[in-house]
């Protein structure tokens, strides 16, 4: 027995429509065989597999059936279909393009460590180049660089460590540094700007000697100068010597031409041979109180000192101290002054007058240019007779005072 496949009425055999309801048999069930949309055969299932679109049962009365809700719904789930592959489309490539600049990121990040880490390494392997370091000794400077900046954990700069380095303009010394050894920067002659840190004592031989410095701060921690420290440092203008420092070694700041001013503040004893000899631009001196002996040659052929006080406390003043200063005038002494040795204040041909305490128990013929002496004033009591019997061998007028 064949049923109607759409009211389920029982059905004559071999008709073609049904009596309940008045379908045609035959399209109905082609209508449900296939896709009404696509025409796709159907698998039996509720949605086409070609299209996707939902397969609605179909009404009783097939001939007045719409089909517009069915296909706008279906292009809706079509549409809906379309939506979903392209957003996971995009989400795909997304995901794809984030891992991309993920990586990209991670790339460049580990290029840069590697670059910090390689430039760390090369920096290291430079500073050991440039500053070979035993036991925290500088032993020399092997760099190229102008300005130089001495690695921190120095302690000790060593013998001629900088000598002769020409292209060395400026030096950066740490604080770690409490010794700098024997010509350590002598020769250098366009450095211009150094620092000696507070921890130095002693400021050795030729350690600066023939330097291009224009300026110089001398810690106080520094307890002596030594012998032709500052040699030749032809563009030094001003200095200033801390109480600190006992004595200043022979030469020490010997050709220093274009000193103009110098300071040597309480605490300075003693100067020795040839000091300050042939700073030709020299022209003012402060001495400190507690200087008692000026040495030879101390102050000789600095041919622009004008003016000279000799302070209280200098007792002796020795061979050529100011012997050649050209320029000078005028010259005043304290009456702690004992000694003035030969030749002291010879060939000072602008001196005129000098006035001569009578606490000098120790003095020469040939400590001053007599002969150039216009007026020599003598304290009442002084015992050296004999520059008063041979008044007649010189052009100078003696008074008495």
């Amino acid at each position: 027995m064949k049923l109607c496949p759409a009211c389920k009425t029982e059905l004559r055999d071999a008709a073609k429509f049904c009596n309940e309801c008045g379908i045609n048999i035959a399209e109905y069930e082609n209508l449900h065989s296939t896709c009404p949309f696509c025409g796709a055969k159907l698998s039996g299932g509720k949605f086409c597999d070609e299209c996707g679109a939902k397969i609605e049962q179909a009404p009783q009365n097939f001939e007045s059936f719409d089909f517009g809700d069915l296909q706008a719904e279906a292009q809706k789930q079509l549409e809906e279909k379309e939506r979903k592959e392209r957003e996971e489309r995009e989400r795909i490539e997304r995901e794809e393009r984030e891992r991309k600049e993920r990586e990209e990121r991670e790339r460049i990040e580990r290029e840069e460590r590697e670059r910090i880490e390689r430039e760390k390494r090369e920096k290291e392997e430079k500073l050991k180049r440039d500053f070979p370091i035993y036991n925290g000794e500088l032993s020399k400077y092997n760099g190229n660089e102008s300005v130089v900046v001495i690695p921190d954990g120095v302690k000790v700069i060593g013998k001629e460590a900088f000598s002769n380095r020409k292209h060395v303009t400026s030096v950066t010394i740490p604080s770690s540094v409490t010794e700098i050894k024997e010509g350590a920067f002598s020769g250098c002659e366009n450095l211009k700007s150094i620092n000696i840190p507070n921890g130095v004592k002693y400021i050795q031989k030729e350690t600066f000697k023939s330097c291009g410095l224009e300026s110089i701060s001398i810690p106080n921690s520094v307890t002596a100068i030594g012998n032709d420290a500052f040699r030749s440092c032809k563009s030094l203008k001003n200095l200033v010597i801390p109480g600190n420092v006992e004595w200043i070694g022979q030469c020490a700041f010997c050709g220093c031409t274009d000193l103009r001013k110098l300071v040597m503040q309480n605490g300075v004893q003693k100067l020795y041979y040839a000091a300050f000899m042939w700073c030709e631009n020299l022209e003012d001196i402060a001495f400190p109180s507690t200087m008692e002996e000026i040495g030879d040659s101390a102050f000789s052929d600095c041919d622009s000192l004008r003016s000279l006080t000799i302070p209280q406390g200098v007792k002796t003043i020795r061979e050529h101290a100011f012997s050649g200063c050209k320029a000078l005038e005028n010259v005043k002494f304290s009456s702690s002054v004992r000694c003035i040795e030969e030749y002291a204040f010879f060939d000072c041909p602008c001196l005129k007058e000098v006035t001569l305490p009578k606490t000098i128990e120790f003095m020469k013929e040939n400590s001053f240019s007599f002969y150039d002496l216009e007026t020599i004033r003598i304290q009442k009591g002084w015992s050296y007779e004999w520059l008063v019997k041979n008044k007649k061998r010189y052009s100078a007028t003696i008074a008495y005072f």
